[in-house]
């Protein structure tokens, strides 16, 4: 799903998007900066204060969050929020709600 946004976003190669999961956070330079983040490995407040989470989320950039929910005090307000479900081996559910 990255890869599509940052694909519509301009990025020029795609496949450079993997998932961040043991470096945290990748950066792709699109039409804007896209940051993305997979937080599945980090436990809690310090963790997010450490990596300044808080500050790419105020930048004008797109941010992607892999397990956002465990940084929700740290999640903007106003946001897009995709939740992905698993339906069959091969099928999935989207639904995309816009915070508030």
């Amino acid at each position: 799903m990255i890869k599509g946004f940052a694909k519509g976003l301009g990025l020029e190669d795609s496949d450079q998007v993997k998932s961040p999961t043991y470096v945290l956070m990748h950066i792709y330079q699109a039409k804007v900066p896209i940051y993305h983040f997979d937080l599945y490995r980090l436990g809690g407040r310090d963790d997010f204060e450490t990596i300044g989470l808080a500050d790419f989320l105020r930048d004008n950039a797109v941010v992607c969050v892999e397990w956002p929910e465990k940084a929700e005090s740290f999640m903007p307000e106003k946001r897009w929020n995709v939740f992905i479900e698993s339906v069959s081996e091969t099928e999935r559910k989207i639904k995309v709600v816009l915070e508030p």
